[in-house]
C-alpha cells in the first residue's frame, strides 16, 4: 500500500456548465412543446366534442 499526492492547479468548469445549461434548455423546450401540444389537443377535443367508443376500440384491439 502506498499514497499518492495530487495537487490540483485549476478546475475548468466552463465546458461542463455550458453542456449542463444546453441540456437544461433542451429539456425545458421539450417540456413546453409537450404542454403546448397537450393543450392544443384538449382544445380540439372540446371544440369538436369528440367521444371515444371504448367498446368498439377494445373490440378492434382484441381482433388484431
Amino acid at each position: 500500500q502506498g499514497y499518492l499526492l495530487v495537487k490540483v492547479l485549476k478546475v475548468n468548469t466552463v465546458t461542463a456548465e455550458a453542456d449542463a445549461q444546453q441540456l437544461a434548455k433542451n429539456e425545458l423546450n421539450a417540456a413546453l412543446a409537450n404542454e403546448y401540444l397537450a393543450a392544443y389537443k384538449q382544445s380540439l377535443r372540446e371544440k369538436a366534442k369528440v367521444t371515444v367508443n371504448e367498446k368498439l376500440l377494445l373490440g378492434n384491439a382484441a381482433n388484431n
